[in-house]
This record gives C-alpha cells, structure tokens and sequence, in this order.
C-alpha cells in the first residue's frame, strides 16, 4: 500500500487544489486514493464505503477522482499492460531457472507466457547456433535483473501513465 499512498499524494499534490475547490477537500484526498488504488493495482475501494466510513458524498468522490484523472495523462491500455506483466513473469522465470543453474528455461510451449518474451526463452533454451554450430553462451543473470528492472520501471509506466510515473519518480 506504500506505493499506493505514494502514487495518491503525487495525484493530489499535481491536481488536488482544483479538486479541492470543485469537491472539498475529503473527497479530493478519498478521489486520490481511488485513482492511486486503480493505477497501482491494490484493488480500488468501494466508494459508497468509504464516503460513509469519511461522511462525504459519494458522488463528490467520484467527480474528485474524474477531474484529478483529466490532469494527468492516461494509463496505457490493458492489453499493453497485460503484454508487459507476462513479459516480466517470463524473465523472472528464466532468471529463477539460470540462477538455479538450469541450462534451459520454463518449460512454456504453447502457454501464452511463452509467447511474452521468445527471445529469453529461445537465449535460455538454445545452446548452439544452428547457423555457426558455435555454443551460444545463454543468458547472464546480472543483465536479465537489468532487464528485470527496465521492465518493472515500463510496467509502473504503463499503469501510472507518464505524467504521474514522472510525479512519483522524482518523490523517490
């Protein structure tokens, strides 16, 4: 949730102040949390809950939460998303098999994580080059959690959207 309450403080702090005077202040701050819940993927709270729980109109929460959305520039879309998650869990697996000392990657055929990211999986199955018949010397672990990491920054990108990615960046 740390990130969250990150990525809901850089949301109000960039637009919070027209939220503020349109809504009020508690359902700006509740209209941050929910953009924050939805973008981070902790799971977005009932509205109708949490106004009660913070005595505020429901509604009021919602348009706090459109008009701080207006302000910052849009998530990518699901499926780049989606495409971006499997990308990751297929490094991370392919990483998990080098590091075990596995000459091959996760057995994937056919799954649609193997379809993620061939290029790791084809670097950690093969080991020579059918072209040269010279041993392909596979995958190295520093730079697949390089690669790990870039992919990790392109995913929080990707459900931040640029503006607040960079909002959060900065705080970090």
């Amino acid at each position: 949730m740390d990130a969250a309450a990150t990525v809901a403080r850089a949301a109000f702090e960039h637009a919070g102040e027209m939220a503020t005077l349109e809504y009020g202040r508690p359902a700006a701050v509740l209209g941050a949390v929910r953009l924050a819940a939805r973008r981070t993927d902790v799971g977005e709270p009932d509205r109708d809950r949490i106004a009660a729980t913070f005595d505020v109109d429901p509604e009021r929460v919602v348009h706090a939460d459109e008009l701080l959305a207006t302000y910052l520039s849009p998530p990518a879309d699901a499926d780049e998303i989606r495409s971006l998650r499997r990308t990751l869990i297929v490094a991370q697996e392919v990483l998990a098999a080098v590091e075990r000392g596995r000459s091959a990657g996760p057995e994937l055929p056919g799954s649609y994580l193997a379809d993620a990211a061939p290029f790791l999986l084809a670097r950690a199955s093969s080991h020579l080059d059918a072209r040269t018949d010279c041993e392909y010397p596979g995958l190295d672990a520093a730079a697949l959690r390089d690669h790990i990491d870039r992919l990790e920054a392109d995913l929080e990108l990707a459900r931040l959207g640029t503006k607040l990615y960079g909002l959060v960046s900065t705080e970090n």
